[in-house]
């Protein structure tokens, strides 16, 4: 089974790597979540060289059906956020072990 990284696993890599203090590694850790989250709010391609591309776009309404009744119904437009992994990225992904 995958083992889930969360953001306090990320935190404490960068911290024992880095040699800087836990609370340092979580400021920087949220100053850039912030950041992300900012351009990605804003409907911008958000590249990380070597790594993908998050892109960010609002879905229209759309009719939709009930499945309980059948009744059409109208499901109501949302944002979507895509992530491409980079060509180098996923070469890495694939090299065998």
């Amino acid at each position: 089974m995958c083992k889930t990284l969360t953001r306090a696993d990320i935190i404490r890599e960068i911290s024992e790597k880095s040699k800087i203090g836990h609370l340092q590694s979580k400021y920087y850790v949220e100053v850039i979540l912030r950041i992300m989250l900012a351009a990605i709010k804003e409907e911008q391609h958000l590249l990380i060289s070597g790594f993908g591309t998050f892109t960010s776009y609002k879905k229209e309404n759309r009719p939709g059906r009930n499945p309980r009744t059948g009744q059409p119904i109208t499901l109501q437009g949302q944002h979507v956020v895509v992530f491409r992994v980079s060509k180098g990225f996923r070469q890495e992904l694939n090299q065998s072990s």
